[in-house]
């Protein structure tokens, strides 16, 4: 679980000097740098791996866990992607520490809060993209897509890698939800006919 500043500096409130018990910490290797002002209790201490994910929705928030790093947690795409990506309410940033890059898109606050769900694994929880969402934030964020449903069509199967037929499942309501304040309504438009046919 990342730890900020302040969360630390109410820990060691008895200490004369905080800050230099926390730098102490950070030149042992108990705690690991996130960000500025953002730790983790190095994994030798917790014996447990960190949660990318958690590390993720609080280095910049808020944040939810989406796009083709969500696409492939689903199982939904076969490549493993070497950064995780997120959509935030803020502006578009990245963050490289320790566990490496951290990518955010910015949205919209009513885009933002459509299609969010919680995860758990191995005791660690996070927010992430329903797959319905992690597939249109792809979308929303690929500049070279054909706004023809052939287009699409060639895009998700070719460019993506995603298999046409797990459309068949995605939750319609949810695609209209987004499709209705959406930059991209043409596409979004066929990616429903897509999942209807």
């Amino acid at each position: 679980m990342p730890i900020s500043t302040s969360t630390l500096k109410s820990v060691l409130r008895l200490y004369r000097n905080p800050n230099a018990k926390i730098k102490n910490w950070i030149d042992n290797g108990v705690l690991i740098p996130l960000k500025r002002g953002l730790y983790i209790v190095s994994p030798k201490i917790t014996m447990r791996e960190p949660c990318l994910e958690l590390i993720a929705n609080h280095l910049y928030t808020p944040s939810y866990v989406s796009l083709s790093y969500a696409l492939r947690l689903y199982g939904l795409i076969p490549e493993q992607t070497n950064r995780l990506t997120s959509i935030t309410t803020n502006h578009t940033r990245s963050f490289e520490n320790l566990f490496g890059h951290f990518a955010y898109f910015g949205v919209s606050r009513p885009y933002f809060a459509i299609g969010i769900t919680s995860r758990t694994e191995n005791n660690c929880s996070y927010l992430l993209a329903t797959p319905e969402k992690a597939l249109v934030d792809t979308i929303v964020f690929s500049p070279y897509i054909s706004t023809s449903l052939i287009g699409l069509e060639r895009f998700i199967e070719d460019d993506m890698r995603l298999d046409i037929s797990v459309l068949k499942n995605m939750d319609i309501s949810l695609l209209q939800a987004c499709l209705n304040i959406s930059p991209k309504q043409m596409i979004l438009k066929n990616l429903i006919t897509l999942c209807q046919r």
